[in-house]
């Protein structure tokens, strides 16, 4: 079995040659080394950095980096200790859906707004979060039922509206983005500006190449968030920059979907709304599914087995979905297969309660 891990290539020829001495001095203070010391050594700044003594500075640069990737390394452990000791398999989709927008982002949103967190740990964090929704636990090998990217969609847009961790740590980032270009009255600014933009306009600044990896991260999420900054009027907007109107920004736009309000009405059980989703998206394994994927030998209906198992016929054409139906309309006098025309907003909402009870109650029959 292939243990999951993830491996960087790093060019240390290029970073051994672009030590910033600012930098050194920084991590030599960090680690406590004595004062005399650090005077001693900044005595070097300008020599060859072929020297003798070079290497060894640059071992204690590279501290910086390791503890960085410890830190990511850290973060991944404890969203993987979250996951694997709540014990939640056999808690309902809505409610791990919960779990994964309170308490699991809790966990990364901090390390997200202060530097990029790099591709491979948000891919990382991205399959715990997917694994965790579609089986309760961090290692999941099957195909998802929906994709990840229309999960992360909004509830308008006929997703989930859970969080992409990439484009949340690109919008978060933007805050420190926006500090520089609204000159925040904020140490961090001050010191940006006097050591690195040297009163540079930060709209046309580009970073040097020997600057560190976090402020070039900085430059970069400046880039991207350009015509956003433009176009959306955070600089002069009142309201100013917000993560949550960048967030939007960046997310690539859908459709919105017309059963928007039926699924996610707030009168429908959450449970039963998740599964409606499904239905909606024709993304419930049913016979059909799993007999073009070759996990079943048969495409018939379960409950009737009178027609081949699709999403129309499970909740419509079924002999015993019809029945079911039939009798439920009966005892509450309304129809639940067409949704009423003008009446009371009481009347629709009962029909949209009533109606995503019968799906969910039947696709739990169905799988008894």
């Amino acid at each position: 079995m292939v243990s999951p891990h993830c491996m960087f290539k790093l060019d240390l020829q290029k970073a051994y040659d672009s030590i910033e001495w600012q930098f050194l001095e920084q991590m030599l203070e960090a680690l406590k080394f004595p004062e005399k010391f650090r005077k001693m050594i900044m005595t070097c700044e300008g020599l060859e950095t072929g020297g003798l003594y070079f290497p060894l500075l640059f071992y204690i640069s590279m501290e910086y980096l390791s503890r960085v990737m410890n830190y990511a390394v850290g973060l991944l452990g404890r969203i993987v200790g979250k996951i694997k000791g709540i014990g939640v398999s056999k808690l309902s989709y809505a409610w791990r859906i919960v779990l994964i927008n309170s308490v699991f982002n809790i966990l990364h949103n901090y390390w997200c707004s202060i530097f990029l967190l790099p591709k491979c740990v948000i891919k990382r964090i991205e399959a715990f979060y997917r694994n965790f929704l579609w089986n309760g636990d961090a290692e999941y090998q099957r195909t998802p039922l929906v994709a990840w990217d229309n999960v992360c969609s909004s509830k308008k847009e006929g997703g989930l509206g859970i969080k992409n961790a990439g484009v949340w740590n690109i919008a978060t980032v933007g805050k420190l983005v926006n500090w520089i270009f609204t000159k925040a009255d904020l140490l961090w600014v001050l010191w940006v500006d006097h050591i690195y933009m040297k009163g540079a306009d930060w709209s046309s600044y580009i970073s040097p190449s020997y600057s560190n990896w976090n402020w070039r991260n900085i430059c970069k999420v400046k880039g991207i968030l350009a015509t956003g900054f433009q176009g959306n009027q955070w600089m002069s907007d009142a309201r100013g920059y917000s993560i949550n109107s960048s967030y939007q920004w960046l997310q690539e736009p859908h459709p919105h979907v017309p059963w928007y309000k039926d699924v996610w009405d707030n009168w429908n059980i959450p449970k039963q709304s998740v599964i409606s989703w499904l239905i909606q998206r024709k993304a419930l394994n049913t016979r059909v599914k799993l007999f073009q994927l070759g996990i079943s030998d048969t495409s018939s209906c379960v409950m009737c087995e009178l027609g081949p198992e699709t999403h129309t016929h499970i909740f419509s054409d079924c002999d015993y979905s019809i029945l079911v139906v039939t009798s439920i309309e009966y005892w509450l006098q309304m129809s639940i297969k067409t949704a009423p025309g003008r009446c009371s907003t009481v009347r629709r909402n009962v029909w949209r309660v009533v109606r995503l009870s019968c799906w969910y109650m039947l696709w739990i029959e169905r799988n008894k």
